[in-house]
């Protein structure tokens, strides 16, 4: 639903659609980084 929206809106609005982009790329490496730091606590635990 809210992907179907982003795409109607980027018809209109090309550049906020690229700037949404950046923002998710970066959110994406932020969730990567947390998540390996995790996983890194996860396998300290049970060693």
């Amino acid at each position: 639903m809210t992907y179907q929206l982003v795409l109607a809106k980027a018809d209109v609005d090309a550049p906020a659609e690229a700037r949404m982009k950046v923002d998710m790329s970066s959110f994406v490496a932020g969730f990567f980084r947390e998540l390996q730091v995790l996983m890194f606590l996860i396998v300290q635990e049970n060693l």
